[in-house]
């Protein structure tokens, strides 16, 4: 099963949301599902079709949104 995490910041950002991504990200991998990290993209409503199609290009079978982050501060 592929999983894609998507959130604002990941190490080495230095932010809580990010880590705790990371650390969810190794114990999904730990456990066999295939992990795709989506993070430091432009999450302005007006690049919602860049955003779907780079979500759409993982594939995934499960989307997880980490928000906020560091990198979520452009909305």
């Amino acid at each position: 099963m592929k999983i894609a995490l998507i959130t604002g910041s990941y190490p080495p950002e230095t932010c809580g949301i990010g880590d705790y991504a990371a650390q969810l990200a190794g114990a999904l991998r730990q456990k066999g599902f295939i992990v795709e990290v989506i993070c430091n993209m432009d999450w302005r409503l007006r690049n919602i079709r860049d955003i779907v199609k780079t979500v759409r290009s993982v594939n995934p079978d499960i989307v997880h949104v980490q928000y906020p982050g560091v990198g979520s501060a452009k909305i």
